[in-house]
């Protein structure tokens, strides 16, 4: 459920109207996965084969309702009130076949090799309707229905060796894609196709016992998740929507790393990343609309991110422990969105710390900070933001059962703000949601506490996964 209240300014920046959208949905996401894989290791030869092979299904079925009454500046009723219905269904199968291969040459020389498939089909169908009259009317400007597939086949070569003080990981990736969508309701097609190479080089120096040093150089590729590709739209009210962009292209980085490490409990580093199409988050008007707002993705130019990190974690007293993480970074967008040239960056400052406090026997606390000052995100220039959290944690029956009260966002200051600057555009809008909530934990641990915890494997189809919206199935 939620409540939007908007007023609507004349050219002289004066209230002239006003409407209130009040909206409600129903939400079902049933997801399933299935999993198998196997290992065999050739002890004759210290030769490792192993394979994966994934299933993965999701669907979701969502109603939503909208409800817009409209005022005058002495809130009389306007115009009739306007109720849009939205019935969306919408399923996604994720097919995987993974194998990889280990040879060890020596207990510090080993080589590894991949081939990966995977085929994704994706059915998203929504349909509007317009029911402020009698009878509900099909909405064909709003309704879509969209299929998605892809195909991405891949193979990968990896090398790895260690010196007395010096380590080498060196690989290379091959992937190629076929990608295919189609907008049933307008008739649209497109097709992508293409192939990448992805070099990898990491080297590690250990200097002395308590201090590493590390250079890391990689080309990446990061594709857009399949709700961004997907064209549906999800109304706040009349004048504001959020789609997704089917035109939507992967972005490249190259990115350097420049790494240090001390003690083990100290990390300095260095990094430079330039992505081309960078994949970004706009808010904007929509061309041929008057006062009407899409937030979706687009693919701008260019984004080059120089950054600096330091983190430690302290022992204040014996009763006092602390992890601090100071991150700063300059970052530079070029584009072009809503007729409107982009080339603009800043320094940002990120600093958390996270503090846990023995007190009594078996009790602790928790203490944990975080603040980021203003950034320059794409098209959008983001005030700062900072929070504060805590929490109070007790053990009992031999530290197996343990209860836990904790608030996030004590002070409710965690939230987001922005302005957004277009040629012909100007936007504030400043965010109010449940960021700050108390909850209170109850878990028992069953067996023995020497154990651990047993490492879960994962299967061969964790990325699609995460472009699902889920890393676990």
């Amino acid at each position: 459920h939620g409540q939007n209240n908007s007023v609507v300014e004349n050219e002289q920046s004066l209230p002239e109207s006003s409407f209130s959208t009040s909206n409600s949905s129903k939400d079902v996401w049933p997801a399933s996965s299935f999993n198998l894989n196997g290992k065999h290791l050739f002890d004759s030869s210290a030769l490792e084969i192993s394979f994966d092979i994934d299933y993965a299904h999701f669907e979701n079925t969502t109603i939503q309702n909208f409800l817009t009454k409209y005022f005058d500046n002495n809130q009389q009723i306007l115009k009739p009130d306007y109720y849009l219905y939205g019935d969306l269904m919408g399923s996604l199968n994720i097919k995987s076949l993974k194998f990889d291969l280990i040879k060890k040459f020596s207990k510090n020389k080993q080589f590894e090799s991949g081939l990966k498939s995977s085929i994704v089909n994706a059915d998203n169908d929504l349909a509007f309707y317009d029911k402020s009259n009698t009878h509900p009317v099909y909405d064909s400007s709003k309704s879509n229905h969209f299929l998605y597939k892809e195909q991405i086949h891949a193979s990968y070569l990896n090398y790895k060796q260690d010196w007395h003080k010096l380590s080498l990981q060196s690989g290379i990736r091959l992937e190629f894609t076929k990608a295919t969508g189609t907008q049933i309701v307008n008739n649209y097609k497109f097709n992508k196709n293409y192939i990448d190479l992805f070099p990898s080089i990491f080297l590690n120096y250990k200097f002395a016992s308590n201090y590493d040093m590390g250079l890391n150089l990689s080309r990446r590729l990061d594709r857009p998740n399949y709700q961004q590709l997907n064209p549906f739209k999800f109304f706040l009210d009349p004048s504001t929507y959020r789609e997704g962009n089917p035109f939507l292209n992967p972005q490249y980085s190259w990115i350097f790393e420049w790494n240090h490490s001390f003690n083990k409990n100290y990390n300095f580093s260095i990094s430079y990343t330039q992505t081309q199409d960078n994949i970004t988050e706009v808010i904007g008007p929509v061309q041929g609309l008057d006062r009407v707002t899409v937030q979706t993705h687009e693919n701008l130019t260019q984004f080059d991110n120089l950054s600096v990190n330091a983190s430690g974690s302290f022992d204040i007293t014996n009763y006092w422990s602390s992890m601090v993480n100071l991150g700063s970074w300059i970052g530079k967008y070029r584009g072009n969105f809503a007729n409107t040239q982009l080339r603009d960056g800043n320094l940002v400052v990120n600093l958390s710390c996270n503090n846990t406090i023995k007190l009594l026997k078996n009790w602790n606390s928790e203490i944990n900070f975080n603040y980021q000052s203003p950034e320059v995100y794409g098209f959008m220039k983001v005030y700062s933001m900072w929070g504060l959290s805590v929490g109070i944690q007790k053990q009992f029956l031999n530290k197996k059962l343990n209860a836990k009260f904790a608030v996030s966002d004590l002070f409710w200051t965690n939230l987001p703000e922005a302005d957004i600057r277009y040629r012909d555009y100007f936007e504030h809008f400043d965010v109010k949601r449940e960021t700050r909530v108390a909850s209170l934990s109850l878990s028992y641990r069953f067996g023995s506490l020497k154990l651990g915890n047993a490492p879960r494997k994962n299967g061969g189809a964790e990325e699609e996964k995460k472009r699902a919206g889920t890393g676990q199935g």
